[in-house]
C-alpha cells in the first residue's frame, strides 16, 4: 500500500516515498503502542468524513481491509497538513458534505444502482 501511495496522485497532492515512509512510521507506530490518531490538519468533522469517503472507495472485503484500515485518512491529514497550498481545496471539498452519515447512504445508493445486473 505504502508504495502504490508513494507514485499514485491524490488529489493533486504531491509527496516524495520519503514523505510516504515518514506517514507510515508514525500511524504504524501509533497503531504499535495502541493509541488513536488524532488529527493535526482535519477537524473532527472532516476527519469523519475523509473516514466514510475513503472507506466507500476503497470498502473492505472477504479479502482485505479497507481504505480506513490500510490508514488512508491518516496519511492524508499527514500530507495535506504539510501542504499549505492543497489545504483550501482539500477544506473546500470536504466542505460540501457537511453530514458523514448523509455521504454515505448517498454513495451506497449509487454504488446499488451502479452494481451488475441492476436495474437503475
Amino acid at each position: 500500500m505504502v508504495q502504490l501511495l508513494a507514485i499514485a496522485p491524490l488529489a493533486g497532492i504531491e509527496w516524495t516515498p520519503a514523505d510516504v515512509e515518514r506517514a507510515a512510521r508514525a500511524v504504524a507506530s501509533l497503531r504499535a503502542r495502541g493509541q488513536a490518531y488524532q488529527p493535526k490538519f482535519f477537524t473532527a468533522h472532516e476527519y469523519q468524513t475523509v473516514r466514510v469517503l475513503v472507506d466507500l472507495i476503497i470498502p473492505k472485503d472477504e479479502r482485505s481491509g479497507g481504505a480506513t484500515d490500510a490508514g488512508v485518512p491518516e496519511f492524508m491529514d499527514f500530507i495535506v497538513g504539510d501542504q499549505a497550498s492543497r489545504q483550501t481545496a482539500m477544506r473546500a471539498g470536504l466542505a460540501r458534505h457537511r453530514v458523514p452519515g448523509a455521504v454515505r447512504e448517498e454513495l451506497r445508493g449509487w454504488r446499488r444502482r451502479s452494481a451488475p445486473g441492476s436495474a437503475g
